[in-house]
């Protein structure tokens, strides 16, 4: 019975650590083909991670059942629904392979990819720092400093995770070439805000050891910066 019960348990693990992720990934790129940014970063998890063929197996299982709902856009798109943005505005039909394909692979945006020379893409790094500052408020951008460097001093594995996907989400945007890109950088705000609050947490951890006071209001004084 125990052994029964050792092995059920190994593979509710398995479910939970390969096939649940993957699923999600694969629901991730049917919702959008920007999730590719990602994968540097699933890369480098993988190489801590070291999982075993099985493991790999099963990640690759729930990708695959995520990517199925792709199925739905031919039929969606065969029911003539009231907002049909293939049709209206790409003149693409989905009911057809290559129409299909086209969308999965997001073919029609691939000219706003990598869309400024040299001097447009210094203008476009600007702007998004601009962005930046004022959706952070200022402080949360020196926040945010501050947490990568703590972060890559008391946690550097999770500094070249974070970094990777900033990185990515972030280059690939600010050099897309679309007028409604402000909208775009919610990973890449998601990442600095990680940062953000590893730096609140060590300038509250500062402030108390200063102060000479208990680690209570050290934690008062980050949670006001955040």
């Amino acid at each position: 019975a125990t052994e029964v019960n050792s092995r059920s348990n190994g593979r509710a693990r398995l479910f939970r650590s390969a096939l649940v992720p993957g699923l999600i990934l694969g629901l991730a790129f049917a919702n959008h083909m920007s999730t590719l940014l990602i994968l540097p970063a699933l890369a480098y998890v993988a190489w801590l991670v070291r999982p075993r063929p099985r493991d790999g197996l099963m990640f690759a299982l729930g990708t695959c059942l995520g990517l199925l709902f792709y199925l739905y856009l031919p039929m969606r798109y065969a029911a003539h629904p009231a907002l049909d943005y293939a049709r209206t505005y790409f003149a693409t039909d989905l009911t057809r392979p290559q129409g299909f394909w086209s969308w999965v692979t997001a073919a029609m945006f691939r000219p706003y990819v990598a869309g400024y020379d040299a001097m447009g893409l210094l203008g476009e790094i600007a702007r998004y720092l601009g962005w930046l500052w004022i959706d952070f408020l200022g402080a949360g951008v020196i926040l945010g400093v501050i947490g990568a460097v703590e972060t890559l001093r008391r946690a550097p594995r999770i500094f070249v995770l974070v970094t990777l996907i900033y990185v990515a989400y972030t280059a690939f945007f600010v050099d897309y070439d679309v007028v409604n890109k402000d909208t775009m950088f919610a990973v890449s705000y998601l990442d600095w805000t990680i940062w953000a609050a590893f730096g609140a947490a060590a300038l509250g951890a500062w402030v108390a050891g200063r102060s000479g006071s208990r680690s209570l209001t050290g934690r008062r004084i980050a949670s006001v910066c955040l």
